[in-house]
């Protein structure tokens, strides 16, 4: 432990210097003014400042307030000494950050003793201080294995988009604010076509690539940050757009059908043109309150599924109306039953 006596009559530092030094692992320095123990303690450790109140220069009070308000030095703490006619000086003492103080004449077996209990304390401090650093790390670690836990959870592994459990919390909480707000919301659910033949002629493994691919240029084709895309199941994807009217719906579907029949992904199996194609069902409502997406969902596998029905790569559009769908109102239409 390194202790740091500053100031005084000559004899008491000397003194002081004496009793200290006397403990095994002590080391003690001593300055004869307050300027020189500021500098004392920019060359190194110190574990203790032990200071005269009347110190030359910088004296005990002004010393411990240094040290408090130097955030460099780490915490320190200070012993002041002080004479029986000094006493009046034990507040502004304790005010100033001291933790203790001595007084003159003093006793060796006092000192040593009080001295040892602020070093105790010190150590105490230390200890509890790394191991709430040590904590508060093993938080930081645990709070990031959490969250990429969480993103893994709502990621699908083999394309790297939002799996079913995201789609579905995604579309329930974009139904719910447009049905508080009253705004459109359309959704798009997609098929890649003959999807099984192309496995069975490439196998499985190309298959998976094929859907990465396909993934890739769905996400990349939607332009605003709240459309929303997911892998709905098997070969199947599903786009949320919120506040979005049926043309706008459409216009963005039909990029996006466009963009995977422009990878040129061969597939011999498909008789929709020999390449990778996608199948589109659209659906586009304003939810009234207390409805469901899944009203919304169902519009939409229906006209996915007339889009299937009259021959494939093209989109169809869901139409909803009250007398089999009272929980939506219908947006505005299309020209047209099907976009190709």
């Amino acid at each position: 432990m390194s202790i740091l006596v500053v100031g005084g009559a000559p004899q008491d530092l000397e003194l002081m210097k004496t009793i200290l030094s006397a403990v095994p692992g002590w080391n003690v320095v001593t300055a004869q003014s307050g300027a020189e123990a500021l500098r004392a303690l920019a060359r190194g450790r110190v574990d203790l400042v032990l200071a005269d109140l009347m110190a030359p220069g910088l004296d005990g009070l002004d010393l411990c307030r240094h040290i408090g308000n130097c955030s460099g030095l780490g915490h320190i703490p200070l012993v002041v000494l002080l004479a029986a006619a000094e006493r009046g000086y034990l507040g502004q003492v304790y005010e100033a950050g001291a933790c203790d103080y001595i007084m003159k004449p003093m006793d060796p077996v006092e000192v040593v003793a009080r001295v040892r209990s602020v070093l105790r304390t010190k150590e105490e401090v230390n200890r509890r201080k790394a191991h709430e650093n040590q904590l508060e790390t093993r938080n930081r670690e645990l709070q990031a294995v959490n969250h990429e836990l969480l993103q893994l959870s709502l990621i699908d592994a083999v394309t790297g988009v939002a799996n079913r459990r995201h789609f579905d919390e995604m579309m329930d909480r974009a139904w719910r604010s447009a049905a508080r707000h009253q705004f459109e919301i359309a959704l798009i659910v997609m098929d890649i076509d003959f999807f099984k033949g192309y496995n069975d002629r490439w196998g499985h493994p190309a298959g998976d690539d094929c859907l990465r691919r396909v993934a890739t240029e769905l996400a990349a084709g939607l332009l605003r940050p709240d459309d929303f895309l997911g892998r709905y199941g098997g070969e199947e994807f599903a786009v949320i757009l919120p506040r979005t009217d049926l043309p706008g719906a459409a216009f963005v579907a039909d990029r996006l059908r466009s963009n995977v029949e422009s990878l040129g992904i061969l597939h011999p199996a498909s008789p929709a043109g020999g390449y990778v194609t996608i199948s589109q069902g659209l659906a586009c409502a304003v939810p009234m309150p207390a409805s469901a997406p899944s009203s919304l969902i169902a519009l939409a596998d229906e006209a996915l599924y007339e889009a299937k029905r009259s021959g494939r790569n093209k989109l169809c559009s869901g139409r909803a109306h009250k007398s089999t769908c009272p929980v939506l109102r219908q947006s505005n239409p299309i020209n047209g039953h099907a976009v190709s």
